[in-house]
């Protein structure tokens, strides 16, 4: 079987489940959307936070409103999509510690990947609609900026899965380790909505010096130095890769295409 064959059937696999998951959360439509609602109106109080801040003051450590609600747009729709398509991830420490995954073993599909989109989160299309909507209305994006946001979206999910998994997979050495993998992942994501500027003593050393930070920075290092804008080594926040190598002045426009 050839790869693009492995590629569609696993593609149609997601697909599948998604589409199942949507229609399952749907039976109770009123519980449903309500659950997103509510995430939706508690991504906005926080956005309230921030553009009451801006009419006070014009910047924080350099960053001013364009820069922050880009940032949280991106760290929101990012989140929200990787636990909608891939919702059992921040349950993978109880699945492991009550031996669960046994449901999943003798099934002819990949464990992980069978595990993961299984179910989905009913609050996660609120942080994607938030993201979209707070992008698209206040940064008012061209089009090639809406599509590097996309991009950020999609490779943001892919970083907070794959974080998520690695901190939940604790369980098999720990025992239940859903506290401790929910709260690496909460501070992962508290991290990524703000300027790591702001931060400083052993905090900044954590953000700037720990594996996870040296990955989020190979694009960085890997990107010619007169490519880099001005103030872009922001090493720790979440899509620090793409906002180094052009993607910050790409999102936010400040250099025309």
């Amino acid at each position: 079987m050839n790869k693009s064959v492995i590629k569609q059937h696993y593609g149609r696999f997601i697909w599948g489940y998604l589409l199942a998951n949507t229609q399952g959360a749907l039976e109770y439509r009123l519980s449903f959307v309500s659950q997103v609602f509510a995430m939706l109106l508690n991504d906005v109080i926080w956005l309230v936070f921030w553009l009451a801040y801006f009419t006070r003051f014009p910047l924080v450590a350099g960053w001013g409103r364009t820069e922050v609600v880009t940032l949280w747009a991106v760290t929101a729709a990012a989140f929200g999509l990787a636990t909608t398509i891939c919702g059992n991830a921040t349950r993978l420490a109880s699945i492991i510690a009550r031996g669960q995954l046994d449901v999943y073993l003798p099934l002819p599909k990949p464990v992980l990947l069978h595990v993961l989109i299984s179910t989905m989160s009913l609050t996660a299309p609120g942080d994607v609609a938030f993201g979209l909507g707070a992008y698209l209305v206040i940064i008012q994006p061209r089009p090639s900026q809406l599509g590097l946001f996309v991009l950020c979206m999609i490779t943001g999910a892919v970083l907070v899965v794959a974080f998520t998994v690695l901190t939940q997979s604790l369980a098999f050495w720990l025992g239940n380790a859903e506290g401790l993998g929910a709260q690496l992942v909460a501070a992962l994501i508290n991290f990524s909505t703000y300027p790591t500027v702001i931060f400083n003593g052993i905090v900044k050393v954590a953000l700037f010096y720990d594996h996870s930070s040296r990955l989020y920075c190979l694009c960085a290092r890997a990107a010619p130095a007169q490519l880099l804008p001005p103030n872009a080594a922001r090493p720790g926040n979440l899509h620090h890769g793409l906002w180094c190598s052009g993607g910050r002045r790409l999102l936010l426009g400040s250099t025309p295409l």
